[in-house]
């Protein structure tokens, strides 16, 4: 199996993926500057791509879809008067929404970079979560978090506030399970959290985690909701615990130098977890905890050296059990974009070079429940005065 050749979609840079089931949504901004037009592309499967279109100005922009393909797109609208949080919606038919204004931030705050996510569950609830900050002169600097609620159809929720001003970064993540039903987990003052809103009842919980401070709390769960795991780099290692139909099990740690505390993890719709992590050297490692077992050995999938400079690693799982890792390698200048694959037979796959030409490691994968994966990045254009090329590519197993 080998990536397709890939497709030029546009130029700019911070490209974002959302694929469903029969279509594929790709976002970016469309110039070299922070703020710029946030440009669309999508396709239903079997069709060409339709035209790129400009749905709002901005910097920090996601996007994401169901099974049903209804998708929301969301971005940073900066204004004089304060950033403005905005939004639109495509319903499974095809038709956008007009923009809508989820939040303006009061003066001197931003939403910072990687600091806006979308999620769309599969009865069609959507949400929208962000991070607000006002840059220190002298860091530490003030953080925020909060996150904006969608039932099927119905108008977006004011947002709600999850952390109030705090220096640590909340790390906010969410999902939204088959019910509707909606967990975030964030790092505060006094631990990790998580909030609960029911699909008709609101906001109804507010439980502790673990009393562990540190940010960059993942959050996974099984479709239903049912199994969810947090898990988050600690100051030697990884933690995680486990959640089984509303019971949580203990803490699990282990002791796992990190480079520049890299900690991934994704679990598959059976709730099996895989994680993954950057060791001294740049070495690549895995540990895997199947639902209803122990904690597996870790397995080194490629060893590290002086010449294995490698960056911004990716784990993402596809709910029939299939997964990819992504990363880019920095031998020579620029890098280069390399995945590997393993099979839900249980069986990683070798290195793929996906693309060339990276000079800037921003990139996003997606894995499809036929275990298809699909690739967007940016890659340098030659003699373009820095204008990056949005390039998109699919994997797909025999």
């Amino acid at each position: 199996m080998s990536w397709s050749k890939a497709v030029e979609l546009g130029t700019g840079m911070f490209p974002v993926l959302a694929a469903g089931p029969n279509s594929t949504t790709v976002a970016w901004n469309s110039t070299t500057s922070i703020n710029g037009p946030i440009h669309l592309r999508s396709r239903k499967a079997g069709n060409p791509w339709l035209p790129a279109a400009q749905v709002g100005f901005g910097a920090e922009h996601a996007v994401a879809s169901n099974s049903s393909n209804v998708t929301v797109v969301a971005w940073a609208k900066p204004s004089p008067q304060g950033s403005r949080v905005m939004v639109k919606r495509r319903t499974s038919g095809g038709s956008w929404s007009a923009p809508q204004e989820l939040r303006r931030l009061p003066a001197k705050r931003t939403v910072p970079g990687d600091g806006l996510h979308v999620t769309v569950g599969e009865t069609g609830a959507s949400a929208v979560w962000w991070e607000e900050m006002i840059e220190a002169e002298d860091p530490p600097d003030w953080n925020w978090s909060y996150v904006s609620y969608a039932a099927p159809s119905r108008p977006w929720e004011r947002a709600h506030q999850l952390v109030d001003r705090q220096h640590a970064v909340p790390g906010t993540t969410v999902f939204i399970d088959s019910t509707g039903g909606l967990d975030a987990v964030y790092a505060a003052r006094n631990g990790m959290w998580m909030d609960r809103r029911d699909a008709t009842q609101g906001w109804i919980t507010h439980e502790q985690v673990a009393p562990d401070r540190n940010g960059g709390p993942i959050l996974m769960e099984t479709p239903n909701g049912e199994t969810a795991v947090v898990a988050w780099p600690t100051d030697d290692g990884i933690a995680a615990r486990r959640r089984t139909e509303g019971r949580w099990g203990s803490v699990i740690r282990w002791k796992a130098p990190t480079e520049n505390w890299t900690c991934e993890a994704d679990m598959d719709g059976a709730g099996n977890v895989t994680f993954a992590w950057f060791s001294p050297n740049y070495r690549i490692q895995v540990r895997e905890w199947p639902q209803g077992h122990d904690l597996k050995g870790v397995r080194t999938l490629l060893g590290g050296g002086p010449d294995a400079f490698r960056d911004a690693l990716q784990l993402v799982a596809g709910p029939s059990g299939d997964i990819v890792l992504g990363f880019v390698n920095w031998r020579g200048a620029p890098g280069s974009l390399h995945t590997m694959y393993k099979s839900r037979d249980g069986n990683w796959g070798p290195v793929k070079e996906v693309g060339r030409q990276i000079s800037d490691p921003w990139f996003q994968l997606a894995v499809r429940p036929s275990g298809v994966v699909d690739a967007v990045w940016e890659q340098d254009r030659p003699h373009a005065q820095g204008r990056m090329t949005i390039r998109y590519s699919t994997l797909a197993p025999r």
